[in-house]
């Protein structure tokens, strides 16, 4: 299956319920939504369904961090979710001002970090919510 990648619109948060996934996700995707510094924000689709959003941090100059926000059905999409992630990402670095995305993962998403073609760098130390993640990055020539 195939994902359609839009840009994220405030129609998209009420596909999410507000503590779905340990976090307030409509206030989070909102405050996104606003920011200067989040570009792009991308909400995956099956059909009129908000598999993800995904979307960057800006970090500084040609860095970014990407960040994701399932649904609760995610896991349905394994395989969508991994190849829409490498084809975003390759995108991003090679159409999109960045040479540098990293994402931060717990022990569990180890493999996906790795399948979606990111690189192991670094354990940032109680880096959210006072828990040690690891740090992978994929980077662009």
């Amino acid at each position: 299956m195939i994902l359609n990648a839009i840009p994220t619109t405030s129609e998209h948060i009420k596909y999410f319920e507000s503590q779905e996934v340990g976090l307030d996700v409509k206030m989070t995707l909102s405050d996104c939504m606003n920011s200067p510094t989040v570009r792009p924000m991308m909400s995956f689709m099956d059909g009129d369904y908000v598999v993800f959003v995904c979307g960057l941090s800006f970090i500084s100059e040609g860095v970014w961090e990407a960040w994701l926000i399932p649904s609760k059905r995610l896991h349905n999409y394994a395989k969508s979710t991994v190849r829409a992630m490498q084809s975003f990402t390759n995108w991003l670095l090679t159409d999109y001002p960045a040479h540098r995305i990293q994402i931060a993962v717990l022990q569990e998403n180890k493999k996906w970090a790795e399948s979606i073609g990111f690189q192991f760098e670094s354990i940032v130390k109680k880096y959210h919510k006072g828990l040690d993640h690891f740090m992978y990055v994929k980077v662009g020539q």
